[in-house]
């Protein structure tokens, strides 16, 4: 890897993107005219026509990941979002001992598809990272799940010992076994 520093922003559709390894959304550029409504345009003037989106980038040699919201750098949107009484996050975020891999991941995701532009850096080719299944972990069956069981309580093992086939099998369709 050349740079120890990455930073994306993003750009779909007017649209923010939930980043998993932050567990935040992180809000996407917007531009009025790619609202896809007829009555948009008339707008013009009361709301700004672009938004700058948030960069997110990482620091690879501290392991720490950061948020920059770059309407601080601009007085006119930033005066009429606070005009409005909306909230403006700080200038810039700070995320302490995260998962690398896990950032760069998600990063080279989004802008291998399309929804995200390198700022600056160099995304490695290769990242060292499973992502989670969406599902989340799959639960325990059989054998596996009465040892959970029992470990937990060892009094239902001597129970369940003491069962007959047919109570054995009740009691194991009961609990998920």
């Amino acid at each position: 890897m050349k740079t120890k520093t990455i930073e994306i922003a993003y750009d779909h559709k007017n649209r923010d993107v939930y980043f998993r390894p932050a567990e935040r959304t992180v809000r996407g550029r917007f531009l009025l005219r790619r609202v896809n409504e007829p009555t948009a345009m008339s707008f013009r003037g009361k709301i700004p026509e672009e938004v700058p989106g948030q960069t997110l980038g990482i620091d690879v040699a501290t392991q720490t990941g950061y948020l920059i919201e770059p309407i601080h750098q601009n007085s006119e949107i930033k005066s009429n979002i606070e005009k409005r009484g909306m909230k403006i996050e700080p200038v810039r975020q700070e995320f302490e001992n995260v998962d690398v891999n896990a950032w760069l991941f998600w990063m080279k995701r989004a802008v291998e598809d399309g929804k995200a532009t390198v700022l600056s850096g160099e995304l490695p080719e290769t990242i060292n990272y499973d992502p989670p299944s969406r599902l989340g972990p799959q639960p325990k069956r059989g054998e596996a799940r009465l040892r959970e069981i029992f470990r937990r309580d060892p009094r239902l093992a001597l129970e369940h010992q003491r069962m007959t086939a047919e109570e054995k099998q009740a009691w194991e369709s009961a609990v998920g076994v």
